[in-house]
């Protein structure tokens, strides 16, 4: 594969999904659907009843996936990896694996992950055409088999390292003929790769002041407690400002993205209490707006959720 076509692959593969960088405390917890796809290089074996002794070659990887995010340590889903022995005309060995993916991300922003799948593994002997856009031609296989394999992965980031174990068992010609079985398969791909989902609508807030005489550093937005009404809250409070959303584009942000948008605003002026859908002084329910309330005999807790916060 050329230089140029490296490039082009990587920059269409990996541009589309991955974010821009971003701080880890900038960037939004991990949520929604997925879509994944990498560009790599990996090397595998290959041994089998009938042959002579194991093989070990190398080449490019390809991968793609997608999925949801059931919490944002947990992403489940669908990934496809494809492997072949460098980009040329003639025989041309493959590997192509689809898999359930479960990956595990101890960080909910960014960070490092773990990943095991399990799923179906093939192995085909195919026609190269040495195009890097269409590396195999739609002639029939020299010869192929599907059986089953597991997937074990690391990685951190934008970067991934996955070990492929599969038990294809028969590879037959395309008229059934069989050219060997017991056919096994090792692989360790090395790759840039990135899961991503659809940008979510901007969300803003903008606070007015309520309480001119209260100053108090910012803190982290996970120490600050969300109640649904004042009733609620159980202790003594003094009202610091009444937090409205503003909205960026014409999509409808969800109510998570407003919540979280006014817990952050509110973090930034010292409360560490949040009335959700409560207008200061009145008990009318608004969707949207939220008083940030400071709460004295909070001040402990919220430092200790904080401490916790800056550990993730």
């Amino acid at each position: 594969m050329t230089a140029r076509s490296l490039f082009i692959l990587s920059v269409v593969s990996y541009v589309g999904v991955v974010p821009p960088p971003a701080r880890a405390q900038d960037a939004e917890p991990r949520h929604g659907a997925w879509l994944g796809a990498g560009l790599g290089y990996g090397a595998a074996r290959f041994s089998c009843d009938t042959c002579g002794g194991g093989r070990r070659l190398s080449g490019w990887t390809f991968s793609g996936g997608l999925g949801g995010t059931p919490n944002p340590h947990v992403q489940i889903g669908v990934q496809g990896d494809f492997w072949l022995n460098g980009l040329r005309q003639g025989r041309l060995p493959t590997i192509t694996t689809t898999t359930v993916l479960l990956a595990y991300y101890p960080r909910v922003r960014r960070g490092p992950f773990l990943e095991a799948g399990f799923g179906f593994s093939n192995y085909a002997l195919e026609h190269g055409t040495g195009d890097p856009l269409e590396p195999v031609s739609d002639d029939p296989s020299y010869f192929s088999g599907t059986g089953w394999g597991y997937t074990l992965g690391v990685g951190w980031e934008s970067l991934r390292i996955v070990y492929h174990y599969g038990k294809v068992g028969a590879l037959r010609d395309p008229r059934g003929a069989t050219a060997a079985t017991g056919w096994r398969q090792n692989m360790l791909l090395v790759e840039f790769a990135g899961r991503g989902g659809p940008e979510p609508a901007t969300v803003r807030a903008h606070a007015d002041i309520l309480n001119r005489s209260f100053h108090r550093p910012g803190i982290c937005p996970a120490a600050v407690a969300l109640f649904d009404a004042p009733s609620e809250v159980g202790k003594p409070y003094v009202e610091v400002a009444q937090i409205s959303p503003t909205r960026d584009g014409g999509r409808d942000p969800g109510p998570e993205a407003v919540e979280r948008a006014e817990r952050n605003k509110a973090a930034t002026l010292g409360a560490n209490g949040l009335i959700l859908h409560h207008i200061a002084g009145s008990r009318e329910v608004l969707y949207d707006d939220a008083l940030a309330i400071f709460i004295a005999a909070d001040s402990a807790r919220a430092s200790d959720e904080c401490a916790t916060a800056a550990k993730r």
